[in-house]
């Protein structure tokens, strides 16, 4: 019987091991997360570009730039657009 005891060291190094795999595992979810967001937001602008009651404007948070700067000099993507340079609205008649 081979039972050797486990050290602090080889605990340490086992929890490191599992935390790096769960990292992975979620920056991997991320990706693929944005790949199916990206997917989404494209089927929803082919869906409303076929409707007549939708009509396609310039986004008025960002006014077309994709992101917006903070006061404090950061620049962050619009959130209003999602970065698309656009949002959709319902077309008025009348």
């Amino acid at each position: 019987m081979n039972s050797k005891k486990k050290t602090i060291e080889d605990i340490k190094n086992d929890l490191q091991d599992g935390l790096n795999k769960k990292i992975t595992q979620r920056n991997n979810l991320i990706i693929e997360l944005d790949t199916v967001s990206k997917e989404l937001a494209d089927m929803l602008d082919n869906t409303y570009a076929l409707d007549e009651t939708k009509v396609r404007i310039t986004c008025p948070m960002c006014n077309a730039a994709e992101y917006y700067t903070t006061e404090e000099g950061k620049k962050v993507i619009c959130p209003t657009c999602g970065g698309r340079k656009f949002i959709w609205a319902n077309k008025f008649v009348g």
